[in-house]
């Protein structure tokens, strides 16, 4: 072949290349940074509910579904990862409200061990960082601390976003009147206390009492995902401790707490994640609890059976020492007689290899749009220009700008054509309406299960005559259709796997 035609070709594929490369270091990899951000921004945590305020709650009454989702990627440490300190327990409705404090402003500037966290879907708890550190530098806009309790209120959450972490050690308790509170009534008291003298007796220091109370739990009660819900009318608690004897995290961490707050321990509940790969999935989502001991300070209780120490590290290990190189044996190559040299390839490779190539790099540099679940009605598509160049949609959405937001305002196929520069895409992405989808599945579940005539009444008065697994639906149903909760994925999913 001609070696100035091979050169032209050649040539042509290093321009492109070049193109490509220009572009991921003007700000990535791909040219375009394409996501879908979900109508409640990551914010309703899954399967817990929103509370009036839009402040986080936390409900003994949930159910945990869609297990094995993908929720987020943790380049960090193995173990407990905190989002969220709760103080205030409701007895009869179950749920646990948020510690308030000073809110202050995180610091800059400062040096840290650095994590990268990517949200792949809808987490329980949309920020984290690893239990015992703080935050002290972040790409996130609006971030704040709440102190002393040891959290933080994201402003607006985002699906990535860095931290830089260094060690803490959590205040200890100011006139925090709420993590010695066990508002319950006088019966359920007594049944607490018996229970507490039946464990502890005998053992006189407060750190021994604490755990006696936490292998009491881990021993004589059953981690099942699929507990028996508490009757309407029931404090999920007492349903637990002394009924069914089965239930998740929340309600093992809850009896820890208020056992522990009837011993004079300020105590308070931590909610999270606990982190055992660097891929973390919906049921990683975790609570536990902290005892203040004076002379140790916070010390973390986990009474949830199974929940031993963390694996060796996942991904990056906080204030771990760089990895070394590895050591390869050095071998020796045996004086073996040369081959012979094959045959020159034909001209056709000089051409095929490089548009082989080529091709290759062009699939790996192109845009995708990863969704991880399709979203619904409400949600927000944003697309943003990384080409170095104004960004232009045409197609079901027009526009132009450096970033473009695309709410998501009707079911079915939406066609998308984007222009960055010399690059030109399509995607196609589908949109589904979960408060219709939810609708379908509740009345097929209401025929299935419910023998009166579903037509003539609410949700709320269905669930104050059906049992079992109806009970709970119909609330959600009654708080989706009639309480503003936006109609998830998630919520569809619960609805669809009865």
């Amino acid at each position: 072949m001609n070696a100035r035609v091979l050169t032209a070709i050649l040539t042509v594929v290093g321009a492109i290349l070049m193109v490509h490369l220009y572009a991921g270091f003007m700000g990535g990899t791909d040219p375009l940074r394409v996501e879908v951000v979900r109508g409640d921004a990551y914010g309703v945590p899954q399967a817990m509910g929103l509370g009036a305020a839009g402040t986080y709650e936390i409900s003994l009454r949930s159910f945990p579904n869609s297990c094995a989702i993908p929720v987020m990627r943790i380049s960090g440490p193995p173990g407990y990862y905190r989002s969220l300190v709760l103080d205030r327990y409701i007895y009869g409705e179950g749920t646990w409200l948020p510690a308030s404090g000073r809110v202050l402003d995180v610091p800059s500037g400062r040096n840290g061990t650095p994590i990268a966290i990517s949200v792949l879907s809808d987490p329980a708890f949309p920020f984290v960082f690893p239990d015992r550190y703080r935050v002290v530098w972040t790409d996130l806009g609006e971030i704040y601390w709440v102190e002393p309790h040891g959290y933080y209120i994201v402003g607006s959450p985002r699906p990535a976003y860095r931290i830089m972490v260094e060690r803490w050690v959590p205040e200890p308790p100011q006139n925090e009147p709420h993590y010695l509170e066990v508002e319950v009534p006088e019966e359920f008291r007594n049944a607490l206390m018996g229970l507490i003298n039946n464990v502890t007796g005998g053992i006189h220091d407060i750190e021994g009492k604490l755990r006696a109370l936490e292998r009491f739990l881990e021993e004589n009660y059953e981690y099942d995902l699929s507990r028996p819900p508490a009757p309407i009318g029931e404090d999920p608690l007492e349903w637990f401790l002394f009924k069914s004897r089965r239930g998740i995290c929340v309600d093992f961490a809850t009896a820890f707490v208020l056992m522990a707050r009837l011993l004079g321990v300020p105590t308070r509940l931590v909610a999270g994640y606990y982190v055992t790969d660097e891929v973390v999935v919906q049921c990683d989502a975790h609570t536990w609890a902290e005892a203040y001991i004076p002379g140790r300070g916070w010390v973390r209780f986990d009474p949830t059976p199974g929940r031993g120490p963390p694996p060796p590290a996942v991904g990056r290990t906080v204030d771990a020492p760089p990895d070394e190189p590895e050591e390869r044996p050095t071998t020796t190559t045996p004086n073996v007689r040369r081959a012979e040299a094959p045959p020159s390839p034909s001209w056709a490779m000089y051409v095929v290899v490089p548009l082989l190539a080529l091709a290759a790099i062009y699939a790996a540099l192109k845009p995708r749009l990863v969704v991880g679940r399709p979203p619904g009605v409400g949600d927000e598509l944003r697309i943003v220009s990384r080409c170095g160049s104004r960004l232009r949609l045409w197609g079901d959405v027009s526009g132009g700008g450096r970033e473009i937001r695309v709410g998501l305002s009707r079911k079915g196929l939406w066609t998308i054509h984007a222009g960055c520069g010399p690059f030109r895409y399509r995607f196609k992405l589908r949109v589904v309406d979960y408060r219709e989808e939810i609708a379908g599945l509740y009345g097929k579940l209401l025929r299935r299960h419910y023998r009166g005539d579903p037509t003539a009444k609410t949700p709320r008065e269905i669930a104050g005559e059906a049992e079992g697994i109806v009970v709970d639906l119909s609330l959600i149903a009654e708080r989706v259709f009639y309480g503003g909760l936006k109609a998830t994925r998630d919520i569809y999913e619960r609805f669809r796997h009865v």
